[in-house]
């Protein structure tokens, strides 16, 4: 059975309609080939939180754990993300710092026109991706939050559909200010769908996250990441 999640290239002689899709990443790139796969996830206290989920949110495992650790904890785990992305049935497949793989599997609710997922869906789908990606690198009590994201829609995506593939990388980085992308990939690893986002990682204190956002505003563009 073809892996849902793996990027292959456009069938020759086709071309995606809309905007060109970005160039292909470069060798040091974002790949799945680095991520761990889904396994048992680590043993410990299983605190519950308020709606019943195992592992509660994430952003109550940051307020004790890295962000690796707390991203990883939700690997093969139901309603561990955020409230909004429990209720659209994200899960995350796998995790290496720096990378995050979730999968969806798109359903008749997910609709915009008959038939097609709804761009929204898809474009929160992108911005998890790419907010876990930077989260699996922050250290204890850090959040992170979006400050620009930008969608090319390449291929429609149906719904009710098949399981449906997003990897989130981090590419570029200066300070708290992370540049990201994500791709969107169907079961025959034709990519969907191809974003970049600016996340800002935020300390929990307001004081200090006050601080970070008076630097973030002086800051030059973030740089590749080596």
């Amino acid at each position: 059975m073809p892996n849902p999640c793996r990027t292959g290239p456009t069938p020759p002689g086709s071309t995606p309609p809309g905007p060109s899709p970005r160039p292909a990443p470069s060798p040091s790139g974002p790949s799945l080939s680095g991520l761990a796969p889904s396994g048992p996830v680590p043993s410990g206290p299983k605190a519950a939180s308020a709606d019943g989920s195992l592992y509660g949110s994430l952003y109550g495992r940051l307020e004790r754990m890295n962000g690796l650790d707390a991203v990883r904890a939700a690997r093969g785990v139901a309603r561990a993300l955020f409230p909004f992305s429990d209720l659209l049935d994200m899960r995350v497949v796998a995790v290496a710092p720096g990378e995050v793989l979730l999968s969806v599997t798109t359903a008749a609710d997910h609709q915009g026109w008959p038939g097609h997922t709804h761009g929204g869906y898809l474009a929160a789908l992108c911005d998890t991706a790419c907010g876990l990606a930077v989260a699996s690198l922050v250290p204890p009590r850090h959040t992170v939050v979006t400050a620009n994201l930008s969608l090319q829609y390449l291929r429609p995506v149906p719904a009710p559909g098949g399981e449906v593939g997003c990897l989130g990388a981090v590419t570029h980085r200066q300070g708290s200010r992370i540049l990201t992308r994500a791709d969107v990939t169907g079961g025959d690893g034709e990519v969907l769908a191809a974003a970049t986002a600016l996340m800002l990682v935020r300390p929990v204190d307001p004081q200090a996250a006050d601080v970070a956002g008076a630097a973030d505003a002086a800051a030059p563009a973030p740089a590749p990441v080596s």
